[in-house]
């Protein structure tokens, strides 16, 4: 046979396929541009190539004809003989082995990446996908914590296991008791920087007063983490806090001043739910915020600055918090539903769509 015949009229030919099936072993070793190298296996066990299991090119016999596959989509559909891939008579072991010159780069990536999806192959990809469960030793969520519902249902179907597993158990670590509370927030990067940390240790309710000046995040800085944080917007200091406190929450402002009180000396386990004020940049909080809270505290330092970045100070009060017990996973089935709904609408590319298609767009009248 001529070495250099292309692969196209190699694979098309039905003859000369059916009458090497049963001697020949497919080369995964490309020679120039598009053309492939078939030996007889004679000849690759004289060159001392073995016949071995590559994630590589593979041939399997239908219909009259050869046809080049994927390892991966072989062995979902019962193809598994074992193979030699070899280039000039090398063995090639695996992706974990050093191809030769010929194989390049490309070819290695591409071994690798047939390699690990091989125990991929029976994982689910179509139709309702099954409920997962929070971090190890967690209850289950979804018919669990959460009792299942056909709008539920209806928005989990279009999204990938993986995304719902995702999104469960950052739900099922969501804290209601500590509210992060930014009052005339000026620099985009400061407030940023505070919600990618609330968000990432797992707060989730954010009031921002905007007396002065307007919250505008840097979407460079949050990577979008605000958009699955519960924004609460207010004109004027007193409607928050009267709000917070309707809650049975306790006011914690940091605020430097004779009666502060340092960080470290507050006892938290006295109060049920903390809100935690941070004021401007250069102003700090307002007078009448620091006088209508019920605690004023600032930050221990033993160096010559007498404060951090708001951003900074932000992080370490909420890390104290999540230390002592505080920045906790404690949201009522009822608000877990709320949130869920929402954030599987947000995770979804059609929601409108898919709730409608179900014909349960009166449910989410907002949408």
């Amino acid at each position: 046979m001529n070495r250099g015949a292309s692969c196209s009229s190699v694979l098309t030919r039905s003859s000369v396929c059916t009458r090497f099936l049963g001697t020949l072993m497919l080369s995964s070793a490309w020679r120039g541009v598009g053309a492939m190298r078939l030996r007889p296996l004679s000849v690759l066990a004289a060159t001392g190539a073995q016949a071995r299991t590559a994630p590589m090119l593979i041939s399997a016999r239908q219909g009259g004809t050869m046809r080049v596959r994927p390892l991966c989509t072989l062995a979902a559909t019962g193809y598994g003989a074992p193979l030699a891939a070899t280039d000039a008579g090398a063995p090639f072991h695996g992706p974990n082995a050093q191809p030769t010159s010929t194989l390049g780069r490309y070819a290695r990536a591409k071994a690798r990446k047939a390699s690990s999806t091989m125990h991929d192959i029976s994982r689910p990809t179509v139709g309702l996908a099954p409920a997962r469960m929070p971090p190890p030793g967690g209850p289950l969520f979804y018919g669990g914590l959460l009792a299942r519902e056909p709008l539920i249902d209806a928005l989990r179907e279009s999204l990938k296991p993986s995304r719902l597993e995702r999104i469960e158990s950052r739900l099922a670590q969501r804290c209601s008791g500590v509210r992060l509370v930014l009052e005339n927030i000026q620099d985009e990067h400061n407030a940023g920087a505070c919600l990618r940390t609330f968000e990432g240790l797992g707060g989730q309710h954010v009031h921002v007063i905007e007396t002065v000046d307007s919250l505008r995040p840097s979407q460079a800085v949050t990577k979008s983490c605000d958009r699955w944080l519960s924004l609460h917007h207010h004109p004027r200091v007193d409607s928050c806090f009267d709000e917070l406190r309707s809650q049975g929450f306790t006011i914690i402002a940091t605020h430097l001043s004779a009666d502060s009180v340092p960080l470290d000396e507050i006892d938290f386990s006295k109060f049920d739910k903390v809100a935690l004020i941070f004021g401007n940049e250069r102003r700090g909080v307002s007078q009448i915020s620091a006088e209508s809270a019920d605690i004023c505290t600032v930050l221990p330092m033993s160096g010559f600055s007498q404060s951090f970045n708001i951003s900074v100070a932000a992080a370490l009060f909420l890390s104290h918090m999540r230390h002592v017990g505080k920045l906790t996973a404690d949201m009522e089935a009822d608000e877990l539903r709320e949130l869920y709904i929402r954030w599987l609408i947000l995770a979804n590319k059609s929601p409108k769509v898919v709730i409608e298609r179900a014909g349960l767009a009166d449910q989410v009248p907002w949408l």
